[in-house]
């Protein structure tokens, strides 16, 4: 499931959302005010966006952006809960390393996302076990010359 930056960010405004509600835009939601609150945390993030000529930028209900992306801070469970979700969408289910990252891509930032989302994929079981195979049978066996 993807929403555009606006969508999602006013999520809960536009259908009063009170958290215990279990449906995928409010899970959205909650999804980016942790990460909101994660960012007001780190430290390095908030140092980046008071740099003149930054490519840091705060929006208006104060989420860090990058190039109009949502910076996520260095939370691994916040991380491992976006590859998460984006990962087993009843959309997109279990897509290939290439697709889920230029997914993922499109509304979120973080140094090392290509390589945490080729080790996602890599340790994703159902993906392991769906894959196909592309070496050539190896056929009858035969035997080898004898030298003299």
């Amino acid at each position: 499931m993807t929403f555009g930056r606006r969508e999602g960010m006013n999520m809960r405004s536009y259908f009063g959302c009170s958290g215990l509600v279990f449906s995928e835009k409010c899970i959205l939601a909650d999804l980016l005010s942790r990460i909101r609150v994660a960012q007001q945390s780190d430290q390095s993030l908030l140092d980046a966006t008071r740099v003149t000529g930054s490519k840091y930028e705060v929006s208006a209900n104060g989420t860090i952006l990058v190039r109009g992306r949502v910076c996520v801070p260095k939370d691994v469970e916040l991380r491992h809960q976006i590859l998460g979700e984006a990962h087993a969408s009843k959309f997109f289910i279990h897509p290939g390393a290439t697709k889920m990252y230029h997914d993922l891509k499109r509304y979120y930032h973080w140094v090392g996302m290509k390589r945490d989302v080729a080790d996602w994929v890599a340790k994703c079981n159902t993906c392991s076990l769906v894959k196909a195979e592309y070496h050539v049978p190896g056929g009858l066996l035969q035997s080898l010359p004898i030298p003299e």
